[in-house]
């Protein structure tokens, strides 16, 4: 958790890392990066290994929908199993 919280305060005050970008976040959690990452990223794709734990994220972001403006079309949420070899395409 704490690694979340620093990565979504380095995007937010370096949004060069992210700007543009297509950015994807294993293991999403709570969302916290997803929802920095989106202020800058072209796309942001939040996984998790199941839709009850990307519900977490879809809520997340309705909470903070005032401050993510924009950002919050540009977060998709996808199951992902590690033991799964899905294709999630080029990032």
């Amino acid at each position: 958790w704490g690694s979340a919280v620093a990565l979504a305060h380095l995007m937010v005050r370096d949004p060069s890392l992210v700007a543009g970008k297509r950015v994807l976040e294993l293991g999403a959690g709570t969302g916290l990066p997803s929802l920095a990452a989106s202020l800058h990223a072209e796309s942001v794709t939040s996984t998790d290994s199941s839709s009850e734990l990307l519900a977490n994220v879809v809520h997340n972001a309705g909470l903070n929908a005032a401050s993510l403006r924009e950002g919050m079309g540009k977060i998709e949420t996808q199951v992902l199993k590690w033991e799964d070899h899905g294709d999630l395409g080029a990032y």
